[in-house]
This record gives structure tokens, C-alpha cells and sequence, in this order.
């Protein structure tokens, strides 16, 4: 199945308008540029890019997580320009978007450059989110999810989740190369405090689990296999859940 990524539909945003997008505990704003959409797959908005000038800000609730972002980034509390951004979603995002152009006024403008600029970056992009947003598509229960690759202008480039897949089902975090070696410095990973676990982590979970340190349970429900990775922190088990195919 092949997801197609040149732009449906693009928008300049010259006007004195500010989109915005709340997702958990991450405020987006999106002043100035352009904004497009990839096309339809199974009928429905999955993507879209944006150029220009953004702003994102979030700060962790808790003391743990706000510590561990002021170690990677200085301060508690994530609060920078972007200049571009990636986004791949299964959830209402586009529909938030659509409505605050409608409301605007604005109407899509065809531009064939923006759309060649970003081919093929999308290229290499889209793989890594394709599947996630493939088991949305064919699941009889999707957990919509959102995903962002920011370039944000002090720290680079970073990652912004929101997966009710994942117990920790929000993370920030940004691919970083030291000696040769490739490292993820996770800068806050958490669940936000409107979003409920997922069912088969509420259950398998729940309990105090003696085992070593990044132990892997493999578990079957409703007919797809899941791996539930644990890690120990603070004396209890956290766990992320992803779909067996994604090992």
C-alpha cells in the first residue's frame, strides 16, 4: 500500500492569523508561512507540513519529568521558535486545522515548488510513521495518535508523540550522534492527565512485576500480538505498548 505525499492543498498564511493545535500538554502555533496537507489516504487527511514560523510550548507536570527536561534543554519547560514541522495523525488534528482556515477565510492556493521542496524529505519521513497510521486504518478499535518532527530553531531537530498506545502515551525527545553512535535523549516522557490508559496495560500492568530491567512480555488480545517493554523507574514499572509488528 503505497502513501502518496505530494500536497493536496496549500496555504499562506500572510495574513494576521495564528493557527493553533493543543495536543496533551503541547501548545502549537503556527504564524506565519505555509501550511500543506498530504493526500488522501482511505479517504481521510493523515499528514501535513509546514513552513515557515511556529512556536510550541509545554512543560511537564511532573517534578521527575520537569528535571529531566531542564537536563537536556536548561530549563523546565520546552518554549522555542520552529521553523518547520512534519506532522502524521490519526486524530482530529486536520479537522482542527480546516476549521480555523474556514473561519479565516482562507482558501488553498495551488504551489508546486513547496510541494517539490518537501518531496523528498517526505520520502524519508513517511515510512516510519506509515504503519502507525495504517493500524488506525484497519483497527476496529484506533487509538488516534499524533506525531510531529519539529525543527526548532535553538535546539534543532525533535520529536513530539502523543500515542494512547504507550503507557507514557506523550514524549518529547530528540535523535542526537556522539563518536559515531546514534543516541535518543528522551526529554520528558509521561502520560498526560486526560488520557486513560491503554485497556490491555490497565490489565497486564497494573501490578508490581518482578522482573529485570527492560523485560519484554509478549501478550495476544482481540487477535494482535503486542509486546509490552518494562522499564524500572522509582521502584515501579512503567511500560510502552506497541503493535508486535513494530519490533
Amino acid at each position: 500500500m503505497r502513501f502518496a505525499w505530494i500536497p493536496l492543498r496549500s496555504t499562506k498564511l500572510n495574513r494576521p492569523i495564528e493557527l493553533s493545535l493543543r495536543r496533551g500538554d503541547v501548545q502549537f502555533s503556527f504564524e506565519q508561512g505555509k501550511l500543506a496537507f498530504l493526500q488522501l489516504f482511505e479517504g481521510r487527511l493523515t499528514g501535513a507540513v509546514f513552513l515557515g514560523r511556529g512556536h510550541i510550548l509545554t512543560a511537564p507536570r511532573d517534578p521527575v519529568e520537569k528535571q529531566q527536561m531542564a537536563h537536556f534543554l536548561g530549563a523546565p519547560v520546552l518554549d522555542q521558535d520552529f521553523s518547520s514541522a512534519y506532522l502524521r495523525f490519526t486524530d482530529a488534528t486536520a479537522a482542527d486545522l480546516l476549521r480555523q482556515l474556514r473561519e479565516a477565510g482562507i482558501s488553498p492556493q495551488p504551489d508546486s515548488a513547496f510541494a517539490a521542496r518537501w518531496e523528498p524529505l517526505l520520502a524519508k519521513l513517511n515510512p516510519s510513521q506509515a504503519l502507525r497510521v495504517l493500524f488506525d486504518s484497519l483497527s476496529q478499535t484506533p487509538k488516534p495518535y499524533f506525531y510531529g518532527a519539529i525543527d526548532g530553531v535553538t535546539t534543532g531537530p525533535f520529536d513530539v508523540v502523543l500515542d494512547p498506545l504507550r503507557r507514557e502515551s506523550l514524549l518529547l525527545g530528540q535523535t542526537k550522534m556522539n563518536a559515531d553512535r546514534i543516541f535518543y535523549d528522551v526529554w520528558a516522557s509521561y502520560k498526560p492527565a486526560d488520557i486513560p490508559l491503554p485497556p490491555l496495560l490497565s490489565t497486564l500492568c497494573a501490578t508490581r512485576l518482578t522482573l529485570p530491567s527492560w523485560s519484554t512480555i509478549h501478550s495476544k488480545a482481540n487477535g494482535s500480538a503486542f509486546s509490552c517493554r518494562n522499564r524500572r523507574r522509582t521502584g515501579a514499572y512503567v511500560a510502552a505498548l506497541t503493535p508486535a509488528e513494530y519490533r
